[in-house]
């Protein structure tokens, strides 16, 4: 069992980490499909603000309540793909939250926005599930190759 305070560290790093693989993945959507490159003086600022307000609020309320009830449903971290999933299936939260929080409606979660947004936290919660699942299979099984023994079981 890993002690306390690596723990936290881990936690902190992975949400961090993956809060900001979101922020990047929603730059390159933005480049990609838009053709635009995003300033910190325009757009940029109000989503690195907005999300990580978001995101940050919603990690002990929902991620991390959600993700341990998982691996206590599964009776541990296995299969491995079941992690990411639900991490990305529940930035659907946050991205309501940013669309709420601005008067919108159920509807405009449809709309280009918020779908980007919906990227920028589903990949997000994605890299989350991951880290987790690799945490806690190398805190459970006390293997230092992460997730070496389930591998065969995704």
């Amino acid at each position: 069992m890993m002690n306390r305070a690596r723990v936290l560290t881990t936690y902190a790093l992975a949400a961090s980490g993956s809060w900001l693989f979101g922020v990047l993945t929603y730059v390159s959507c933005i480049a990609v499909r838009f053709g635009e490159i995003l300033r910190w003086d325009g757009d940029l600022r109000p989503v690195v603000l907005w999300s990580f307000v978001a995101y940050f609020l919603l990690l002990p309320s929902v991620y991390l309540p959600c993700l341990l009830a998982l691996r206590w449903w599964r009776n541990g971290c296995h299969p491995v793909i079941l992690f990411p999933l639900v991490g990305g299936a529940l930035g659907v939260l946050p991205t309501a939250a940013v669309v709420f929080r601005w008067g919108g409606q159920v509807r405009d979660l449809l709309s280009p926005e918020a779908k980007l947004f919906f990227v920028l936290f589903a990949s997000a919660g994605a890299v989350l599930g991951l880290a987790y699942a690799w945490c806690h299979n190398r805190s459970e099984g006390g293997n230092r190759r992460g997730f070496a023994p389930v591998l065969g079981r995704i």
